[in-house]
């Protein structure tokens, strides 16, 4: 059992050496290179059963600008009479990446 510890402790280090932004954000630590942030117990919503903060990333070829005007095309599809629902739901997935992110840096941001 200690060994699969360590191993997790080993990968998650990995991880966040390489710069992946879930690792980043579930951490919750200040360090030398980061005095700003938050100490790893404050204002934070520790994760249970397997819930963590899930960050996927962008689509190939899209970024935030461009997933923002994709959000509003949503709007414009949802607000007419006539819906076209395959439509939509493949721009909700394709636009799920932003929200998740704005999601989860509102909440480590303190938000509420």
């Amino acid at each position: 059992m200690t060994s699969l510890k360590f191993k997790m402790g080993n990968y998650q280090t990995k991880l966040s050496r390489a710069g992946v932004p879930e690792v980043y954000l579930n951490a919750g630590k200040r360090s030398r290179n980061n005095l700003e942030r938050d100490t790893p117990n404050s204002n934070m919503k520790r994760p249970r059963r397997a819930e963590v903060n899930f960050l996927p990333c962008f689509p190939r070829g899209e970024d935030p600008e461009s997933l923002k005007q994709l959000r509003q095309q949503i709007i414009n599809k949802v607000s007419k009479t006539e819906r076209n629902l395959p439509l939509i739901d493949k721009l909700m997935q394709t636009a799920f990446a932003l929200r998740r992110k704005e999601i989860v840096n509102d909440v480590s941001a303190g938000g509420n």
